[in-house]
């Protein structure tokens, strides 16, 4: 802590410290939560831990929203062992029996972790998902040749500012077929990958049903 800090810190005042943001941390894991959120961002963050003997790998579960305000905030987090589909879950169904029903919520948006996806299927079935657009351009450049991943980028780009289904769809045929050359040869479908589903209403299984 000294060549943090720049002064030595006394064991038992890091211990109160962390004491007093324990209790924090629990106020702000017990909250209520306000269903105002327009969008909601689910990622999961992996790291190691360093233990006695050995680092592990945790992972913090994430959820970040955007309020029909437009103000960006952090929903809620959690320390898990892994991203599976029962931790998933469980993190999701405390946010909703918390307040976050998910009424005003018009897109979940997420990466291509299957836990999450199928825990979403349980907790917000109804509620359009997107794949983050983040994460499908990560996978964009790893799939194309090093010479084309610039045109192949630019064209994928053109697709995500498309304001409708029917011109992302134009745009990725478009795209393939004017690039020519090897572009085209990179099967764009398999690059880009599916478009976003088509809306659906928003609910809890246990508490809603589909319109």
């Amino acid at each position: 802590m000294k060549g943090l800090l720049g002064e030595a810190v006394s064991a038992s005042t890091v211990s109160r410290v962390c004491t007093a943001l324990s209790r924090d941390v629990a106020a702000f894991h017990d909250r209520p939560l306000s269903d105002h959120h327009r969008c909601v961002f689910l990622d999961g963050l992996a790291f190691k831990v360093r233990g006695a003997s050995r680092s592990r790998r945790k992972v913090l579960l994430c959820a970040m929203g955007v309020t029909l305000a437009g103000r960006r905030e952090i929903i809620d987090f959690r320390l898990a062992d892994s991203e599976s589909e029962a931790t998933w879950t469980k993190f999701l169904d405390d946010l909703y029996h918390r307040g976050l029903l998910g009424h005003p919520l018009r897109l979940i948006i997420t990466d291509g972790n299957p836990g999450l996806l199928a825990a979403l299927e349980v907790v917000y079935p109804f509620t359009p998902h997107q794949r983050c657009w983040f994460h499908k351009m990560q996978n964009v450049v790893k799939k194309v040749r090093k010479r084309n991943q610039e045109a192949v980028v630019s064209g994928a780009q053109r697709i995500y500012e498309a304001h409708r289904l029917l011109l992302a769809m134009g745009q990725a045929v478009a795209r393939a077929g004017a690039q020519g050359g090897g572009v085209h040869r990179e099967r764009p479908r398999d690059v880009v990958g599916p478009l976003p589903r088509a809306p659906r209403p928003s609910g809890h299984p246990a508490h809603d049903k589909p319109h």
